[in-house]
């Protein structure tokens, strides 16, 4: 049997998803890509987030 994995990142929008999602697709790397809009809330070099984004 395969192996299989799921991978998750975040974009800052659709847009700077879809190249990705359609280069993933094109190259047979996934079956199916979703995407979602999420809330992260994080915290960076001491300072705390909260962004719109999409996973």
């Amino acid at each position: 049997m395969g192996k299989y994995g799921i991978v998750m990142t975040t974009f800052e929008d659709e847009q700077q998803a879809k190249p990705v999602i359609d280069e993933i697709l094109r190259c047979r790397l996934a079956a199916c890509v979703q995407e979602m809009r999420i809330k992260s809330h994080y915290t960076w070099k001491d300072e705390l987030f909260h962004e719109d984004e999409v996973l």
